[in-house]
């Protein structure tokens, strides 16, 4: 995955017009990306504990 990412990161930086963003900034936003359709699917799941779902919707920024 972090050749992907590298290749990924490449390709970013070579499109006019995309904000400019270190290699760590855009792994960041990548891997955020990636996690924040399965947080909010955990968030929605009642049978996980109250403080899970709180850090959860912590890290989202979406108050419960």
């Amino acid at each position: 995955m972090n050749i992907s990412l590298v290749n990924a990161y490449v390709m970013y930086c070579g499109f006019p017009g995309n904000p400019e963003l270190t290699r760590l900034e855009y792994t960041k936003n990548f891997a955020k990306e990636l996690v924040f359709p399965q947080l909010n699917c955990r968030l929605r799941n009642n049978r996980l504990s109250r403080e899970l779902r709180l850090n959860i919707s912590r890290i989202l920024q979406i108050p419960v």
